[in-house]
């Protein structure tokens, strides 16, 4: 499912009575069964821009359309991950996969749980609780919980990015995998740049306070991907001059105003 991005603007109001603007003038688009990894420094609206394809929050301006449907709210086409493992404390393993099918009814896609959670290696823990799991396990459940309904949209917020090195790259090929033989539309969240090169088949820069467009372009590259490869490393390095071009400019920006 294909999601347009039109002239969206994004504003809170802070406790002063000030505006503050967390994201401006964004306008793109992601075809049917694109990976787009949204990569950007810390506090340029990349949580609140996925949040807005999500549902969860509304655009100050502008639309967001899935299809030709403007997003209202949040929908069971849309599943997210979140960066902390968000499990149901109550329910165990094989009960928090299965949670939202149960919520929507979706008695087909219900007898496949035991499937998935092979497929995560998630066997002989189907009994066990949140709270007797690793943070890498608990991810997986929720990943087992995104993927059981075959959305058409997956949204995922920095979801690796508290796992250990070993544990994070197993998951990141499970998940490109699960992309490559699911075909849902990926939006995936980072800081990371080789992550998002490793990952994506194409990256949106964003940067700048309030967060913009720096630059959106496609990764040539089949996967699995090597960090070795001419290409991946002259990625990054025309990423990291981007974002800190980007970086500079903002702080002399505040110098200027501040002076």
């Amino acid at each position: 499912m294909s999601i347009t991005i039109n002239n969206i603007c994004k504003n809170y109001n802070l406790p002063s009575g000030q505006r503050f603007p967390a994201l401006v003038n964004l306008t793109f688009d992601i075809s049917a069964g694109d990976f787009v990894v949204v990569l950007g420094e810390s506090g340029c609206g990349k949580s609140t821009l996925l949040n807005m394809i999500a549902g969860t929050e509304t655009v100050s301006s502008g639309e967001i359309r899935v299809g030709n449907k403007i997003i209202k709210g949040p929908d069971p086409s849309r599943s997210i991950l979140f960066q902390q493992p968000a499990l149901l404390p109550w329910l165990n393993v094989e009960e928090n996969i299965v949670f939202g099918c149960k919520l929507r009814g979706d008695k087909k896609n219900l007898k496949h749980v035991y499937e998935w959670i092979q497929t995560m290696g998630l066997s002989g823990f189907e009994k066990m609780y949140p709270a007797e799991l690793s943070l890498g396990m608990a991810q997986r459940v929720c990943l087992a919980r995104a993927m059981i309904g075959h959305p058409e949209i997956l949204l995922m917020d920095e979801p690796f990015s508290s796992l250990d090195t070993f544990t994070r790259t197993h998951l990141q090929k499970e998940l490109v995998d699960f992309w490559q033989v699911e075909n849902f539309t990926g939006i995936f969240v980072t800081h990371d740049i080789d992550e998002a090169i490793l990952m994506g088949s194409r990256i949106l820069l964003l940067g700048g306070r309030p967060g913009r467009i720096i630059d959106m372009f496609d990764i040539d590259l089949d996967h699995p991907r090597d960090i070795s490869h001419p290409l991946f490393i002259k990625l990054r390095t025309y990423i990291l001059k981007k974002l800190r071009k980007t970086l500079i400019g903002f702080r002399e920006k505040i110098n200027y105003a501040s002076g």
